[in-house]
C-alpha cells in the first residue's frame, strides 16, 4: 500500500511573488529609463 497525503489544506509555496525580485525590477525599470534619456540627449536612441 502506497502512502497518499492529503493536500486538499496544502498551501502552494512558490517564490513568484519574492520582495527582493521585485524592488530589483522596480530599480531596474527606473535605472532603464535614465540610461534611454542619457543617450536620447546625444541623438543615440534605440
Amino acid at each position: 500500500m502506497e502512502f497518499t497525503p492529503d493536500i486538499s489544506h496544502a498551501r502552494v509555496l512558490t517564490d513568484d511573488l519574492n520582495p527582493i525580485d521585485l524592488r530589483a525590477q522596480a530599480i531596474n525599470l527606473v535605472a532603464r529609463q535614465d540610461l534611454h534619456q542619457y543617450f536620447q540627449q546625444g541623438g543615440m536612441n534605440w
